[in-house]
């Protein structure tokens, strides 16, 4: 499956989870499998170790059902200690929201989205049919905004923006600035999930080269754009960005994931050449993830023993020549305490165990006209993940794990199915399988 949607900012709706179905089966018996409860019972502070392990692992299990293969690099950072965290979910007042949107644009005068008039609608359809870079077998997919143009109207005027009374909706709204230059800001909130961006230049999508996908014939085009080079330094795009960061006030432990080479895009066409950075919690070495991955959970395996407490936490920052066009915060915890400095984690072949029978549990069950499935384990990576804390709504805690990234692969009734981004995840303390990536409300754990 493609990343090349894996980061476009301007969606507000949480990420649905992906619930890959296969036909019921008896849960398989093995306890190597384990279902945690309540990890932090027996778990004591010990002196930090490095953690031993092989730099690779090449390895296969032939069952009836699933063939595991091992052809996995082994990534461990340096880290200092492997500590666990707690984290207290920051919940945002009406008074921080109008210190962020004064921050971002200082003064402005701020007014409901703007309406649509006939003639903008009509400019934006024969923009799309005239683009040479969308192809026109999809073209016709856009003659709705004929029937939009219709009912719309031929003026509208600007209505003043209430952010009390959008707050007590409880729904993704946006506050834009009224046109004190070319185009106007926007400030975007969805107050369920503490969700919030800011966007200087509007109806743009982010894309990184490295996320291009040239089965797509949009894409190709993009090759040839990001020769272009962004008339800021990379260096420069950081330093502002972490400026920004700063003086927002936000968790210390939060620092830079990447920083990637992008261009901001609209109907396809480059509008702006830039940096996207991405800052994520790292404590001791031990970082969050930036990626929006695919949620998954297989219907054949027991539910992992823990869930994210809430979305998880990422700050995005587009940079350009400009300055900051597009920030996006999302998931964002505080730190109350570190509960312990440093823990022992399961050892490496005691690890391999669970991820064998883990990967039994999900795969091995095969439906009807399936035949020569094969999961096959390319990296096992550590990492640092937020769980939830149980009996503790908004707070979360912060564990190391390790994410292990394979390929799954079957055919069905001699057609090949190739699931490329598969990933499972595990608490490293005790090997038990957890789910970072979904929240508890999603899995229905509360």
């Amino acid at each position: 499956m493609s990343r090349r949607l894996l980061f476009i900012f301007l969606a507000l709706l949480c990420m649905l989870p992906c619930f890959l179905l296969s036909g019921c089966q008896a849960t398989p018996e093995n306890g190597a499998v384990l279902q945690a409860e309540g990890f932090l019972k027996d778990i004591a502070e010990t002196p930090f170790t490095s953690y031993e392990a092989p730099a690779r692992v090449e390895n296969e299990i032939d069952t009836e059902h699933l063939k595991i293969v091992f052809d996995a690099e082994i990534i461990i950072p340096e880290a200092s200690a492997y500590s666990i965290v707690e984290l207290q979910q920051v919940q945002y007042t009406e008074e921080d929201y109008r210190r962020l949107m004064d921050h971002f644009c200082p003064g402005a005068t701020w007014i409901e989205q703007p309406v649509l008039t006939k003639a903008q609608i009509l400019e934006h359809y024969w923009n799309i049919q005239s683009n040479s870079r969308i192809p026109e077998e999809e073209k016709p997919q856009y003659d709705y905004l004929l029937e939009d143009a219709k009912a719309a109207p031929e003026t509208a005027a600007p209505v003043p923006f209430d952010l009390s009374s959008s707050l007590q909706k409880q729904h993704v709204f946006a506050a834009w600035t009224s046109a004190d230059r070319e185009e106007a800001s926007s400030f975007s909130i969805h107050p369920l999930i503490y969700l919030w961006n800011c966007v200087r230049t509007q109806d743009v999508v982010i894309f990184q080269e490295n996320f291009l996908d040239l089965d797509f014939e949009e894409d190709v085009y993009k090759v040839e754009d990001f020769k272009t080079d962004p008339e800021i330094s990379q260096e420069e795009a950081v330093s502002i960005a972490r400026n920004t960061i700063d003086a927002l006030a936000f968790d210390p432990a939060i620092t830079l994931f990447s920083a990637e080479k992008a261009i901001a895009y609209r109907n396809h066409w480059p509008v702006s050449y830039g940096w996207q950075c991405i800052f994520t919690r790292n404590y001791n070495g031990l970082q969050l993830q930036g990626l929006f991955d695919h949620h998954r959970i297989w219907r054949n395996s027991p539910p992992p023993s823990y869930a994210a407490p809430w979305d998880q936490e990422k700050i995005m920052v587009y940079v350009n020549s400009e300055g900051v066009d597009i920030i996006e915060v999302r998931g964002l915890g505080k730190e109350t305490g570190v509960l312990y400095e440093n823990v022992a984690l399961l050892p490496f072949d005691e690890l391999l165990t669970r991820i064998e029978k883990q990967l039994m549990y999900q795969h091995a069950y095969q439906g009807e006209g399936v035949t020569e499935k094969k999961a096959c384990v390319t990296s096992i990576e550590m990492i640092g993940s937020v769980i939830a804390e149980r009996g503790k709504p908004g707070y979360g805690l912060f564990v190391p794990s390790w994410r292990v990234n394979y390929v799954l692969s079957y055919k069905k009734r001699g057609t090949p199915t190739v699931i490329d981004d598969a990933a499972t995840i595990f608490n490293a303390i005790d090997g038990s399988y957890i789910e970072p990536r979904m929240t508890e409300r999603l899995l229905g754990y509360d």
